[in-house]
């Protein structure tokens, strides 16, 4: 007789893509509003493209972490290797804008003083970035179960259904035994 093959019932296949997804989805659209929203325009000192970017990496951390927190069946490894993941997603985001801010300080020297106040979104979106992915990790943490409440709750419910199987146990015995008697009579009696 062949055994079935064994089916684990958490399966953090979804996660891993969710977060090569975000990861590199992010960085594109960071790349992209960088590099091609000069032409947005400006909102006071700052320009456009800088809120974006900053909104777009911002958006992607916690949009993963609300999906993460919405998932259900998580073991405590899984749970904290997501939460992990929504702050490493921030610092990614956050060296990328910073290496993003070098290579527009290294291909245009000539205008050290504009190029310092267009920089500023780069810097503004790492900082942005790295408290939107230390935020998102605290609060899965937090939110997550506590090991020690489930292994409780596990013994509970295993107690309980110890009882359950010798109340149940008990009672066959009984039936046994009037059934036992129940034969002897019949028997005596043929």
């Amino acid at each position: 007789m062949v055994r079935p093959t064994f089916i684990r019932g958490m399966d953090d296949r979804h996660d891993k893509a969710l977060f090569i997804i975000c990861v590199l989805g992010g960085l594109a659209a960071i790349t992209l509003v960088r590099f091609l929203g000069t032409g947005l325009g400006t909102f006071g000192n700052s320009t456009v493209a800088g809120f974006v970017a900053i909104l777009i990496g911002i958006g992607i951390i916690f949009l993963y972490a609300f999906f993460i927190w919405q998932s259900r069946a998580r073991s405590p490894m899984s749970i904290d290797r997501a939460s992990d993941n929504t702050y490493y997603i921030g610092l990614l985001f956050t060296l990328w804008s910073l290496g993003i801010s070098l290579y527009k300080i290294s291909t245009d020297s000539s205008q050290q003083e504009e190029l310092v106040i267009q920089l500023l979104p780069d810097f503004g979106l790492a900082l942005g970035s790295t408290i939107a992915g230390i935020f998102a990790r605290v609060f899965l943490q937090q939110l997550r179960g506590n090991p020690d409440d489930v292994e409780t709750e596990v013994r509970e419910e295993l107690g309980k259904s110890a009882l359950a199987l010798r109340s149940s146990i008990g009672s066959i015995v009984a039936d046994l035994n009037s059934l036992s008697n129940q034969i002897s009579v019949s028997l005596n009696e043929l």
